[in-house]
Parts: structure tokens; sequence; C-alpha cells
């Protein structure tokens, strides 16, 4: 309907250059002084995600933060900022913001159904891993077939289990092995 590949190719190119100016300090340091916002341009911009599509001319922001109502704030500035700036710098005025900043009905992370299972799982491998390792490195001689194989010796007799309590109320098994 009147759009060339050539127009396409040039807005995903326009796309391009705006995802790549958007996250600039002066931004940045704009939205931090017109919303008092108390972080650095650095710690902001790892608050803030662009994303693009090479199917339209469109850049979506995300901000993630720990207050719902600060991320919307810094979202819906930022996106003020950027439309101004781009203006200013590359003499376009067909930015417009499409929608503004919506405050989220949930939070991004922790997700704690994740973490839970993660977590068991995690506990469920360790623990097996545990006890393979005490069963594969377990070199205690019990019964005669462990002297034979392990010692290479031949038990002459054995004394078999005793029901004594030790000191302690516990009962001992105790077993003397004769070789030869």
């Amino acid at each position: 309907s009147g759009v060339s590949n050539s127009d396409l190719i040039g807005y995903a190119s326009l796309t391009q250059d705006y995802s790549k100016i958007i996250k600039n300090n002066s931004i940045l340091r704009s939205v931090i002084e017109k919303g008092s916002l108390d972080t650095t341009p650095e710690k902001l911009s790892s608050k803030i995600k662009i994303s693009t599509s090479t199917q339209s001319r469109l850049l979506g922001v995300s901000v993630t933060d720990e207050n719902p109502a600060e991320a919307k704030k810094i979202c819906d500035l930022f996106c003020a900022e950027v439309k101004l700036q781009i203006k200013e710098m590359m003499n376009e005025d067909q930015i417009a913001i499409i929608e503004n900043g919506s405050l989220p009905s949930s939070p991004s992370s922790p997700n704690l159904n994740k973490n839970i299972i993660l977590s068991l799982i995690a506990g469920f491998a360790v623990s097996v891993s545990a006890i393979l390792i005490v069963k594969i490195f377990d070199d205690t001689i019990i019964t005669r077939e462990d002297v034979e194989k392990r010692l290479g010796l031949n038990v002459i007799g054995e004394i078999p289990y005793s029901s004594k309590l030790d000191g302690k109320g516990r009962r001992t098994a105790k077993m003397k092995l004769f070789v030869k």
C-alpha cells in the first residue's frame, strides 16, 4: 500500500539508530533530573530494556524496578525524553508514544514456583550425589566376601552378630574374622 522495500529497509535502519542512541547519558541524566531519582545513569540504564523488530518501526521499552509505580514513572519519563531528544538530534518529527507505561500486576522476579522447583531438584541432586560418593568410597570390611575380595585372604572362622548393648544403650554388632 505505497510502502516499498527500500522504505522498510530505511525504517529498520532508523529503528536501529534510535535503539543505539536511546540510552545515552544525556537522556538518562535528564530522566534522573526530571524524575528526582536517586540513582546513577549506569544503574538506570541497567533497569531499562529496549526491544526492536526488523518487521516494524516500533521500539519497545520496559523498565524493571522493585517498586512498580517507580518503574512506570521511569518508563513514561524515559519515553517522553527519548521523543524530545530524537526530535532535537535527528530533526525527526514523526516520533510518537503509542502507549504509556502500565503498572505490572505481578512481579517479574523472583518467580517463587520456579525457585522452589529448582531448589528441590538441586537438593535431590546433591543428596543423591553425596550418597553415591559415600557408597563408592566406602571401603569398610564387613562381610566374609569383603575380606576375600579386597584382601585376597581366606576366612577360616567368624563370630556372628552379638546383641549386647553398649554403654549408651545401643546394640552393637561385633564380628571377628579369623584369616589364614
